[in-house]
């Protein structure tokens, strides 16, 4: 964002078309850190009690079409091959729905991030009794046994090293 922000103030182009396409650049990529501080501060709250759910019943069939629409373009740049069966019947569930996209959401982004080999994300949902469940499966290599423990800790990443020597069958 500085970087085209002072573009533009030191005139760097000439043409309104490229001055035009530096405001788009810098409306983007601040739009994108606000939704990651709100993000940020919702996950803040959640820690530390403060965040109250709002339960609500919807169909989490249509929450994940929703989601599998607006991810396209993220799909087709990672190329994947997205396995959900979009005309199944509606399962509906009890849940804040907004916290329930969000975490769908990661667990899908996480997926096309880590994504190899037939580069298939595979999203299902099942039904347990009274309860339902949304699975969410890649192709990508898989988490390294010694790390699964630190899965829910906020901004943990797996060491490269460990994940080469775990991928490598080194211990």
């Amino acid at each position: 964002i500085q970087g085209y922000a002072e573009g533009l103030k030191d005139n760097i182009m000439d043409d309104v078309e490229s001055r035009e396409f530096y405001c788009e650049v810098i409306m983007d990529e601040s739009s994108k850190m606000n939704i990651m501080v709100k993000k940020l501060l919702t996950l803040n709250k959640l820690e530390f009690g403060y965040d109250e759910l709002l339960m609500e019943r919807f169909d989490i069939i249509a929450l994940i079409k929703g989601l599998l629409q607006n991810s396209e373009i993220l799909i087709q740049q990672r190329e994947a091959r997205i396995q959900f069966d979009e005309n199944q019947a509606p399962v509906y569930v009890r849940a804040d729905e907004f916290k329930i996209e969000e975490v769908v959401t990661n667990f899908f982004t996480n997926a096309l991030n880590h994504l190899d080999y037939e580069r298939i994300v595979a999203v299902n949902v099942y039904r347990q009794g009274d309860k339902a469940r949304v699975a969410v499966f890649n192709t990508g290599n898989p988490i390294p046994e010694d790390a699964l423990e630190h899965v829910w800790e906020k901004f943990y990443k797996v060491d490269k090293d460990n994940l080469d020597n775990y991928l490598s069958g080194a211990k």
